[in-house]
C-alpha cells in the first residue's frame, strides 16, 4: 500500500531549551509488551514531520522513539541504544551533522537514515557517511523499505522486522 509523499511547512525554529518531553516513545506504556524488535530513534526539530513519520513507521508495526533535536537524540543514547537512527541535518544547538559524527565515533556500527530538505550536494558528508538518504518532502515508502533493508541479515534471509 502505498504511503505517498510527506510535504510540511517550513516552521521557525523551536525554543533553545527542550521540555521535559523532548523524547517520546510513540508507543504507549501498554503497547510495550506487544513491541519487539528493533528500537528505531526519529530526530527531527519539525513536530509535523516527527508525529506524520512516526505514526507512520509506527503503523507498519516499528518501534519509534522520536527527539526534538540531536541534543535530546544524545541525551536519549546515553542512556538507551537504539538500532537505527533516523535525522534531519537542519537543526539548532546542535546539527545533524554534529550527531552524526558523534555516532561514527561512539557507536560506529549503528546505522544512520538522514531526512533533510537539503540537496545531496549541500547535505555532502552526511550523504556519503551514511546509510541512506531522503531529500523532503519525504516518499514514505521509500524510507519504510530503506529501514526495513537494514535490519535484514544475509545468512537470516527474512528481515528482523516483518513486512507489515
Amino acid at each position: 500500500m502505498s504511503r505517498g509523499v510527506l510535504t510540511h511547512p517550513i516552521l521557525p525554529p523551536g525554543p533553545s531549551v527542550p521540555p521535559r518531553d523532548a523524547v517520546v516513545p510513540l508507543s504507549t506504556a501498554a503497547d510495550a509488551p506487544k513491541k519487539t524488535g528493533p528500537i528505531i530513534l526519529l530526530v527531527d526539530d519539525d513536530a509535523a514531520v516527527r508525529n506524520s513519520v512516526g505514526r507512520v513507521l509506527t503503523s507498519e508495526g516499528l518501534h519509534i522513539v522520536t527527539a526534538r533535536g540531536a541534543k535530546d537524540a544524545l541525551e536519549y543514547i546515553y542512556g538507551n541504544t537504539p538500532d537505527l537512527v533516523v535525522t534531519d541535518l537542519c537543526m539548532a544547538p546542535l546539527t545533524g551533522w554534529d550527531l552524526i559524527k558523534h555516532l561514527h565515533d561512539r557507536h560506529p556500527a549503528l546505522p544512520i537514515i538522514v531526512i533533510t530538505a537539503l540537496s545531496p550536494q549541500t547535505a555532502g558528508v552526511a550523504k556519503r557517511d551514511t546509510a541512506a538518504f531522503f531529500q523532503k518532502p519525504l516518499d514514505l515508502d521509500a524510507l519504510l523499505a530503506a529501514i526495513r533493508r537494514q535490519f535484514r541479515t544475509p545468512s537470516c534471509g527474512p528481515a528482523a522486522i516483518s513486512p507489515a
